[in-house]
């Protein structure tokens, strides 16, 4: 029984926990009146659409959503390894790539996060490095499947930049070189993430 409910843990707890950073921050997203760096609510912004837009143009709101997918599908036993694969290396990059560019210009204390962003910029990690225990790569060369994700940031990004006339964070413009370098920072950090979860997975855990 202790060992049934051990295990089980390991799906609905970092489950609970997603659904609820999850929730929390799709009804920040909702509600707000708050001037964000990329979000005019008072103006443009006004309509859901164009919010839910903003929601999933942010990488870390879109991969929170991938994350509770994969736990959502684990805990009725259907087997989504892949994904996992793929969202497990950018959620370390987007952690880390937050705490060296926008947590610096926010000027707030660590505790002082709410809660959905604290579970999504830091949480995260620990729950994916809790996770990679019933991970499997079939192939070395699954390390760069996140790339996946990459390409969907770069789509969501112009559609949300010629829907909402904005480039998301305010700072991925993808027609100049800064906004592809920000790109490029993101996909070599997500590459070092993906390459270190392998290293850990077959030289550490298993």
């Amino acid at each position: 029984m202790i060992i049934y409910i051990l295990m089980y843990s390991d799906v609905f707890l970092p489950l609970s926990i997603m659904f609820i950073s999850t929730t929390l921050s799709i009804y920040k997203t909702i509600d707000t009146i708050e001037d964000e760096i990329d979000y005019h609510p008072t103006t443009l912004d006004k309509y859901k659409y164009r919010k839910i837009l903003w929601y999933f143009s942010h990488f870390t709101f879109s991969n929170s959503i991938f994350l509770l997918t994969y736990f959502t599908l684990k805990s009725i036993d259907y087997n989504i390894n892949t994904l996992f694969v793929v969202i497990a290396p950018i959620s370390m990059s987007i952690n880390i790539n937050y705490f060296l560019i926008l947590y610096p210009q926010r000027n707030i204390k660590l505790y002082e996060l709410p809660y959905y962003s604290f579970v999504q910029h830091f949480m995260t990690t620990i729950i994916i490095l809790n996770e990679l225990k019933y991970i499997e790569y079939k192939y070395f060369y699954d390390i760069f499947k996140y790339n996946y994700f990459i390409l969907y940031g770069i789509s969501i990004t112009f559609v949300n930049y010629y829907i909402r006339d904005i480039w998301t964070y305010g700072i991925i413009n993808l027609y100049s070189h800064k906004g592809w370098k920000l790109i490029l920072q993101f996909n070599v950090v997500s590459l070092i993430s993906s390459v270190s979860l392998y290293l850990i997975k077959y030289n550490f855990i298993n």
